[in-house]
């Protein structure tokens, strides 16, 4: 009987040690719950057991880059209201979802 805890307990070791690695690397809590097969919410407690923080904060940040720029000229600017104004919005809101869509990065006033 104890070498079956025992057993379990290593077996438990492993899952989280790999569970932290699949951290480190960017993926999500949930998909690591069920890459290590442990359910959520025992994954949570575990690992807050073992590491002493939560596998939310156990994952690293990741910092989206930021748009800026200026406009050169008046002419710059008439064209982005004009492309505004065809897409039936004000520049702000047009340039912010052009850069979420073509560039796929955030906006400073969006962090």
């Amino acid at each position: 009987m104890v070498r079956l805890a025992q057993a379990r307990e290593e077996t438990l070791d492993r899952k989280l040690e790999r569970a932290s690695q699949l951290l480190s690397e960017g993926y999500a809590v949930g998909e690591v719950a069920r890459r290590i097969d442990l359910p959520g919410w025992e994954f949570r407690r575990r690992f807050k057991e073992r590491y002493g923080r939560t596998p939310q904060q156990f994952r690293p940040r990741r910092e989206q880059p930021t748009v800026s720029f200026k406009l050169k000229s008046a002419a710059e600017l008439h064209l982005l209201e004009a492309a505004a104004s065809r897409a039936k919005t004000n520049i702000s809101t047009f340039v912010r979802h052009l850069v979420r869509r073509h560039l796929r990065l955030t906006t400073a006033s969006e962090k």
